[in-house]
């Protein structure tokens, strides 16, 4: 812990207990410097972000106490901790599309005069944050119409303009372009010379080690270290976060790509809102048996509608062939016959919340293969047990047993279990859509190699990622899609991050 003189807000001894008796903060203290960038890392369920939201009086702690410049406080509510000068951007934005920039920033703190809203004292003020941090966003076009980027940037905005002097920011470059995280973090430096403070969480050690000041390491509820960023190294953040030496990257082989298994022909699926507004705009690709081609792109650029046109769940127009036989008027079960699927909601498209993991499980084995199905072709409920107990196992999933509801695990050991689910599935084609998204590292190291192990038994591999370090790590070609086209189709070993970050956001074209 700082001392008073040094430390601006100081956590101490914060415990954090959820019913029945999941302890999910045990003892953590820290202390957090006015004029900093501190980033608290760790694995998935180990702490940081519940410390992170007991800050900002999204949670009520159940021991310890916070002070701030000193004095001992209590933050009962978010709109506490901003009036305490505590701000929180969140991985989704909360902002209205139908509203205007400076419409959306206003809301909930309208300047009045005599009773009415005084929207022009609001623009002067607005436009003097503009003017300091150097943002070039228009304050009259409707949200709907601007970038993730920007969209990132009027929530960072909303906070300056309520006068915070610490933001906290959850995972904030996920879905951008390398180009735009370098915007990005030029802001961040600009804040953080005004004397604001930003606590950053983020998975990508890269950044963490680019961006901070100081660094915190949870795990498994307690605070392992607080350290400057003096020499430190990836492995070292991972060891620490981990509790052991972590592969950072995949040493695989040269892939051996063999017949086509996937071919997209003239794939088109039009805007459901806008006639004639084409989402995925008439793309063709293959991906070969033996080979992993990942997926580029922004958010919104057509990715999700592909994976989507592919699986059977939108309609479309154009072709698409799986092993030579064209599947384009197959339904969506004939296909999920044929596809291991991992799509990118696990709570809306991967899973049945309310079922146990055995059941989740089941639904798909059952319906796709003879695994599970026993002498009497009738399902054999202790194959589905061995099944899921092997999943568990194997995935390091944390929960009760098999029989828990799927809706009760944490987000990223739902993931795993969907991951665990359709990996174990015999096909020729593997589509996986964000399919590490919200796990820890150690979760992303295991769940890599399996994506290669069924690169190197033959399978075709179709990956759609935010992630360029993971497209890279795991890629043998990529494309890059920009507004619903391919813009690029490069060999991963022959591009780098940046050429790819040109393309993403339009900069450049093949």
């Amino acid at each position: 812990m700082g001392t008073v003189a040094d430390s601006y807000i100081e956590m101490r001894n914060i415990v954090k207990v959820y019913p029945p008796n999941n302890v999910a903060l045990k003892d953590v203290s820290v202390d957090i410097t006015l004029g900093e960038i501190h980033s608290i890392i760790g694995e998935n369920g180990a702490g940081k972000s519940t410390l992170m939201k007991v800050l900002f009086g999204m949670e009520k702690l159940n021991e310890g106490e916070i002070a701030i410049n000193g004095s001992k406080t209590a933050i009962g509510s978010p709109k506490e901790a901003v009036a305490k000068g505590i701000g929180m951007v969140h991985q989704e934005f909360m902002l209205i599309g139908e509203y205007t920039v400076l419409e959306n920033v206003v809301l909930g703190n309208e300047p009045t005069k005599n009773g009415l809203l005084n929207l022009s004292a609001a623009r002067k003020k607005l436009e003097k944050i503009m003017t300091d941090f150097k943002f070039d966003i228009p304050l009259d076009e409707k949200v709907k119409n601007i970038s993730i980027a920007a969209q990132q940037k009027i929530e960072i905005i909303k906070l300056l303009y309520r006068d915070v002097e610490t933001l906290i920011l959850d995972e904030p470059t996920a879905v951008l372009a390398p180009q735009e995280v370098d915007e990005l973090f030029g802001l961040l430096d600009r804040i953080k010379s005004e004397g604001c403070t930003i606590l950053f969480i983020s998975h990508k050690l890269d950044e963490v080690l680019r961006i901070s000041d100081r660094i915190t390491v949870m795990r498994a509820g307690r605070l392992i270290w607080t350290r400057k960023n003096e020499g430190l190294t990836k492995a070292d953040l991972a060891s620490a976060m981990v509790g052991r030496e972590v592969m950072l990257t995949i040493d695989k082989k040269a892939a051996k790509p063999g017949t086509a298994v996937l071919q997209i022909e003239d794939l088109a699926v039009e805007n459901p809102g806008i006639p004639g507004k084409m989402d995925l705009d008439h793309v063709s690709m293959t991906v070969h048996k033996g080979e992993i081609v990942g997926v580029a792109g922004v958010e919104g650029n057509g990715q999700y509608e592909m994976v989507q046109a592919v699986m059977g769940l939108m309609e479309s127009k154009g072709r698409v062939l799986l092993e030579g036989k064209d599947i384009s008027k197959m339904d969506v079960h004939g296909r999920r016959r044929l596809i291991a699927y991992v799509p990118q909601d696990r709570k809306i498209s991967g899973s049945s919340l309310e079922d146990s993991i055995e059941t989740n499980v089941m639904m798909t084995h059952h319906y796709v293969s003879d695994r599970l199905v026993g002498k009497t072709r009738l399902l054999d409920k202790k194959k589905c047990r061995q099944l899921s107990n092997q999943i568990i196992s194997q995935y390091q999933v944390s929960c009760q047993g098999p029989r828990m509801p799927i809706g009760a695990l944490s987000g990223g050991n739902q993931q795993k279990v969907i991951v665990g689910r359709e990996f174990e599935l015999d096909s020729s084609l593997l589509v996986v859509d964000q399919p590490v998204r919200g796990l820890d590292v150690g979760s992303i190291e295991y769940i890599h190699r399996k994506i290669v192990d069924k690169r190197d038994e033959g399978e075709a591999v179709l990956l759609v990622s935010a992630d360029l370090d993971e497209l890279f790590n795991l890629s043998d070609r990529i494309v890059v899609m920009h507004k619903g086209k391919i813009a690029a189709e490069k060999l991963a070993s022959e591009t780098t991050r940046e050429e790819i970050g040109e393309y993403m956001l339009g900069v450049k074209s093949d």
